[in-house]
C-alpha cells in the first residue's frame, strides 16, 4: 500500500530541460512499461536551464529502476540519480560508500513505520564484531 510505504526522495539531473508544467505532470502517473505505473508523490523543480534539469522526486513504492524507466517515458535521459533520504534517514554531507549509525529517533520512526505496514519489525543490524550470514535458508 504506497500510503503505508516509506518515502525515498531522489535528486534527478536529466537532459533535456523540463519546463514546471512537466514537473507538475509527474505526479498524475506515467506508464513506465511491464504493466506499471509511476507515480511520484512530489516532484519539484530544483533547476533548470533548456539542457538539463535538476528534479526533487519522491516515490513510495521502489520498482526496478523505477527512476530512470519513469524519465524514460517523459522522454528524457538521466544524467545523474542520487537517492538523498530513505523514510527519517537523510544523506547529508555522507561520502558515497561510507557509513554512519542511526540515531535513536530515526530507529524509532522506522520501527513506526514499518509496524504501520504490518511488516515485522524484529530486525537488528549485526552487532560490531559479528559477521551476518551470508546465506538465506528460507
Amino acid at each position: 500500500d504506497p500510503a503505508n510505504a516509506v518515502p525515498r526522495v531522489y535528486e534527478v539531473t536529466v537532459r533535456p530541460g523540463m519546463t514546471p508544467g512537466e514537473i507538475a505532470a509527474l505526479t498524475e502517473g506515467t506508464d513506465i512499461g511491464r504493466d506499471e505505473t509511476s507515480r511520484p508523490t512530489s516532484a519539484r523543480l530544483l533547476a533548470t536551464s533548456p539542457d538539463a534539469s535538476v528534479v526533487e522526486l519522491t516515490l513510495t513504492e521502489g520498482r526496478n529502476r523505477e527512476v530512470r524507466r519513469l524519465f524514460r517515458a517523459r522522454t528524457r535521459r538521466v544524467l545523474k540519480l542520487v537517492r538523498t533520504s530513505f523514510g527519517p534517514f537523510r544523506l547529508g554531507d555522507l561520502a558515497p560508500g561510507a557509513w554512519r549509525e542511526a540515531s535513536a529517533s530515526e530507529g524509532a520512526a522506522m520501527r513506526a513505520k514499518v509496524s504501520n505496514t504490518g511488516m515485522s519489525s524484529t530486525f537488528e543490524p549485526p552487532r560490531p564484531g559479528v559477521t551476518p550470514p551470508t546465506t538465506f535458508v528460507p
